[in-house]
C-alpha cells in the first residue's frame, strides 16, 4: 500500500476463468473454454471461519431465486487481501458445486468494524450438464482507495457465456464487462454500501450450422447477428471519481443503465446502481 496526501491505493489482480487459461487483457475476444471446471481443493470453509455468514447469506439469496443448481455447495477463499481505513479487509469468495451441472459464483466480501458483509456477485459461471453450454468467469482487478475517513473498493470482472441449441440451429455467445463499487464510510454500524454496473455486452446469434436452412426461431432468440452495447466506467484513485465514458451501441434488453454525469463519484454510481435492480 502506498499513501500520499492521505489517498491510499491498494491493487490486486486475480484471473479465476471456467478454462485453462485467463483471457488476454484486451475487451471483448473469446478465451479458451472447457466444459471441464476444475473446482478449487477448498469445498468447505472450517468450522468458524468469519467467511461462513456471508457465503451462507450468499447461498439463501440464490436459493430463493431458484438460480442456485446443486444440491450442495461449498464455499472457498480464492483472494483475501488487508483493507486500509474503515476497511479491515476483503476477500474474493467462490461458491461451488456440481451437482447436474456446475455451480461457479464468484463474490465479493468486505470486512468492516461490524464484521464480514456481502457484496455484490462478481459473476457467475454456472452452467446445466447440458452439452454445448459453457461459462467463465475473470475477475481482473480489485483496487481499494482510501478517501478522507471513507474507502472505495473497486472490482472489474468479465463474464463468457457460450451456448449451442443443435436442436433449432441456434449459436449464441454472450460477452459481459462489469464494474463492482462498494463504499464504506467510518460509520458506527461501518455497513458497505455496494451496487455492480454493466458496462460492456456484446451477444452474438448465428446459425450453429450452415449447411442446415432452419433458422433460430425469431420469437425465442431474436434476430440474427450481434448486439453490441458499452459505457466505460474507469475508477481514478487520484482524482476519487469515475470516468464514465460515452454510451455505445444498442442496450440490452431487461437492463436498466441509470445517467451519470462524466466525472461520478463512487457514492452517486452506488446510489444510481443501487436504486435499479437488474431484471433477469
Amino acid at each position: 500500500m502506498s499513501k500520499s496526501l492521505g489517498i491510499g491505493c491498494v491493487v490486486l489482480t486475480m484471473a479465476g476463468t471456467a478454462g485453462a487459461e485467463a483471457p488476454p487483457k484486451e475487451w471483448p475476444l473469446p478465451w479458451p473454454t472447457s466444459s471441464e471446471v476444475e473446482l478449487p481443493a477448498e469445498r468447505e470453509l472450517p468450522e468458524g471461519s468469519p467467511f461462513l455468514g456471508v457465503c451462507e447469506r450468499l447461498e439463501r439469496e440464490l436459493r430463493a431465486a431458484e438460480s442456485l443448481m446443486a444440491a450442495e455447495v461449498g464455499c472457498s477463499v480464492y483472494k483475501r487481501y488487508e483493507g486500509a481505513g474503515p476497511i479491515r479487509g476483503a476477500a474474493t469468495l467462490r461458491l461451488v458445486g456440481d451437482d447436474l451441472g456446475i455451480t461457479d459464483v464468484w463474490f465479493l466480501a468486505v470486512e468492516t468494524s461490524s464484521g464480514w458483509h456481502l457484496g455484490p456477485v462478481l459473476g457467475d459461471g454456472s452452467y446445466t450438464g447440458v452439452g454445448g453450454w459453457s461459462q467463465g468467469v475473470t475477475v481482473d482487478d480489485i483496487v481499494v482507495t482510501l478517501l478522507d475517513g471513507a474507502a472505495v473498493v473497486v472490482a472489474r470482472a468479465r463474464g463468457f457465456m457460450e451456448d449451442t441449441d443443435l436442436g433449432v440451429n441456434a449459436q449464441t455467445e454472450e460477452y459481459s464487462a462489469s464494474v463492482s463499487v462498494c463504499l464504506v464510510t467510518d460509520s458506527p454500524a461501518g455497513a458497505p454500501a455496494c451496487a455492480r454496473a454493466l458496462t460492456h455486452r456484446r451477444r452474438t446469434l448465428s446459425k450453429a450450422s450452415d449447411e442446415e436452412k432452419q433458422v433460430p426461431p425469431r420469437e425465442s432468440y431474436g434476430p440474427l447477428g450481434t448486439r453490441d452495447w458499452s459505457r466505460p466506467l474507469t475508477w481514478d484513485p487520484k482524482a476519487g471519481a469515475f470516468k464514465v465514458g460515452p454510451e455505445k451501441g444498442k442496450r440490452p434488453q431487461g437492463q436498466t443503465i441509470p445517467a451519470l454525469p462524466k466525472r461520478a463519484t463512487a457514492a452517486a454510481v452506488v446510489e444510481a446502481y443501487a436504486a435499479r435492480a437488474e431484471k433477469p
